[in-house]
Order: C-alpha cells, then structure tokens, then sequence
C-alpha cells in the first residue's frame, strides 16, 4: 500500500495543476467533513497501478494507518470531468485543515473522460501566464489510461520540467 507524503511545494502551485470545479487551494485544503469515513462511494475500494498489480492504494486502510485523515474534495466528484483532491493527515492534533498537514493529491477521472499528458502541460504552462513553462511529459502514461473506467492518478509530484506523470490506478476486480 501506499504511504502519505509531505508535499509542500506542490500547495503553492495547486491553481496550475487542472483542479476541477475551479477549486482553488484553500478551498481543497479545508474540510467540510474531515474524516475518511466519508469518503465518496467512487473511491472505495482497492485501487492499483496500471504498471504494477503490487502497487496499491485503498483510502479506507490509509485512514486506519492515519487516524483522523480526511479527504478534501470542494464541490464533490465530478461525474463528467477530472477532479483533483487532497488526502489530509494531521501532524499535529491542532491542524484543521490540510495546509497544516500532510497531504498527498489525486485526481479522480470517471469513465468517459480522456486524459493527455502535453495537453496537460499545454494547461499549465497557459494557467500559469508564464510563470511555468514546462517541456513536455517524461514519463508519458497517457496509452494506459483506459477511458471507459474510473481511474485516479497521484499527483502529488508531477510539476518538473519535463512534467513527471504518474501511471493511473484502477479499481481492482
């Protein structure tokens, strides 16, 4: 299974990353209802990488192994668009919000919608007005994405030059 990792940087620069239902990062980073165990019934269950039938995720178990995680996701799911959210863990008993805490970043595509990884990019580099001017995809995982399913990739690192894509993970059957 996956493990929670501190991503400071890419809080930052969250407006640039496609967050869906023009979510904007204090808006992911506040929970309405911070608990896992609300978590959307799209994301239940066991998801696993395209690449490698190992590499697993499951929210349920992550909020188990960190007690008081929640997930962050303004607006809901999305059932026709991409939508970016957050998994917040506490570090402190004080945090209340994902900025205080470790998240790690997702997007949720539901079956139907196409991911690119240059159109990606084209995104960024044009949301960011200059500021990013990133050169492509290195890796390039967009042939993995089978639209027809649901799928969520972990975004947590993406932003680099070459933007670094990560490979989608599925529900298992």
């Amino acid at each position: 299974m996956k493990t929670i990792g501190a991503v400071a940087a890419l809080v930052s620069i969250l407006p640039f990353t496609g967050c869906a239902a023009d979510a904007m990062p204090s808006e992911v980073l506040s929970p309405s209802e911070p608990s896992v165990a609300e978590l959307p019934v799209e994301l239940e269950g066991t998801w696993c990488s395209a690449l490698d039938d190992d590499d697993c995720l499951s929210f349920t178990q992550l909020g188990v192994e960190s007690p008081g995680a929640w997930i962050s996701i303004p607006g809901g799911l999305s059932a026709t668009e991409r939508t970016t959210f957050a998994l917040c863990s506490p570090v402190a008993a004080s945090d209340a919000d994902c900025a205080g805490a470790i998240a790690n970043f997702y997007e949720y595509f539901p079956p139907g919608v196409a991911f690119n990884c240059q159109e990606t990019v084209d995104r960024i580099n044009l949301e960011s007005a200059g500021v990013l001017q990133i050169r492509g995809c290195s890796p390039d995982y967009t042939d993995l994405h089978k639209t027809e399913k649901a799928r969520l990739v972990d975004v947590t690192d993406h932003l680099g030059d070459p933007y670094e894509d990560s490979p989608p993970y599925y529900l298992s059957e």
